[in-house]
């Protein structure tokens, strides 16, 4: 049966010394897809130069290589025994050409360097000395792993599942995608809800029966879902703004007409599924939030508060949207609302948890207009 998944190309380099386990690397990655893919929602599919690349010539072979194919990988696995490789125009080998410039990008490398006594007839003095200290340099820039050579592929194995659930690159690109297939679902290239269109959705698909009525009586305009009226005021300008959002919602196809009279509404399948996208969404910011500390001096008095997620200034008590500050450290207050609060930046609506909800039966609201 077909499902749905975001592909991630994963790239195996070494020197030719390990062919074997380059091998071992692809068989890995196709047990993971087996038993995680569909579950995950994710494929990984091994490339390399030898198997990825086509002749090409009027620049280095690296360069080719690097325009073919490593500019289009998300994950690069390094695998090193003996051998550093052939020295390139820019690094001390090819691999490590990649790697330097694979990370330089932002990207993840796995990095492994592998243990064997070797046949002294087969053995390079030079090439394992620059080995050495090439291992030790890669020991000064992050985490890499060393094992016998028998144990790396259980050990790649173990480390993929790892990769794919906690690496930022990947959860980001796989957020990004998912967004973006999301918005080409409805037919347009970019889908934006006001601030009250997106409270009243997620009102709506936590109402038992996924519905939204919009009532109007001697007494005023409602527009009620969950058994209680999201319009805080009868001012004119409020009631305008939040018939707006319903229209909103109704227009993109997140809620369908019931009847004929314009009053009731139901969430559709679209409407549901951007939901979902939102809380997606919206549990990575909070994820990204809480583990990351303050990298800049101007959010040194900003405490992240997860049950809202928001940023709260220690100075002023101002709140302030964790998107705006970590993609261009924007520094707008959040406008308030009854039930939340609200950026006027990306638009983005955080609801109040401490916000006691009314709730309003059906016989105060007056006589139905008829």
């Amino acid at each position: 049966m077909s499902y749905n998944a975001t592909v991630y190309k994963v790239m195996i380099a070494s020197p030719k010394d390990v062919e074997h386990e380059c091998q071992l690397a692809r068989q890995a990655i196709n047990k993971w897809n087996a038993l995680h893919s569909e579950d995950k929602e994710v494929v990984l599919l091994p490339i390399g130069w030898d198997t990825h690349t086509a002749p090409e010539m009027g620049d280095h072979p690296q360069k080719i290589i690097d325009k073919q194919i490593l500019a289009e990988t998300d994950l690069l696995v390094a695998i090193f025994l003996h051998r550093l490789g052939t020295p390139t125009l820019d690094a001390q080998s090819g691999t490590a050409h990649e790697i330097d410039s694979h990370t330089q990008s932002g990207k993840p490398a796995m990095v492994y360097f592998l243990e064997e006594k070797v046949d002294p007839s087969e053995f390079n003095r030079e090439q394992y000395d620059k080995l050495v200290g090439f291992k030790q340099d890669m020991k000064n820039k992050g985490l890499l792993n060393e094992c016998k050579r028998n144990h790396f592929e259980n050990k790649f194995l173990e480390h993929l599942t790892i990769t794919v659930n906690k690496n930022e690159y990947i959860q980001k690109k796989k957020l990004q995608i998912e967004v973006t297939n999301f918005e080409d679902f409805g037919g347009t290239d970019e889908i934006t809800l006001t601030g009250e269109a997106k409270t009243l959705l997620m009102e709506a698909v936590n109402d038992r029966n996924g519905q939204i009525m919009k009532i109007r009586t001697m007494s005023g305009t409602s527009i009620q879902t969950k058994e209680h009226n999201l319009i805080p005021n009868q001012n004119p300008r409020t009631i305008a703004k939040w018939e707006y959002a319903l229209d909103e919602l109704f227009n993109n196809d997140f809620v369908e007409e019931r009847g004929h009279k314009g009053e009731v509404f139901a969430v559709t399948h679209k409407g549901y599924e951007y939901v979902d996208t939102l809380k997606k969404e919206t549990d990575v910011l909070q994820d990204m939030s809480s583990a990351e500390s303050s990298e800049s001096p101007q959010q040194d008095d900003l405490q992240f508060e997860k049950v809202s997620g928001t940023y709260i200034s220690k100075e002023d008590g101002n709140r302030y949207c964790p998107k705006c500050l970590h993609s261009s450290s924007q520094r707008v207050p959040l406008k308030e609302q009854k039930n939340g609060w609200c950026c006027n930046v990306c638009d983005t609506f955080y609801d109040n948890p401490n916000y006691d909800r009314p709730t309003h039966a059906r016989n105060n609201l007056g006589p139905m207009a008829m």
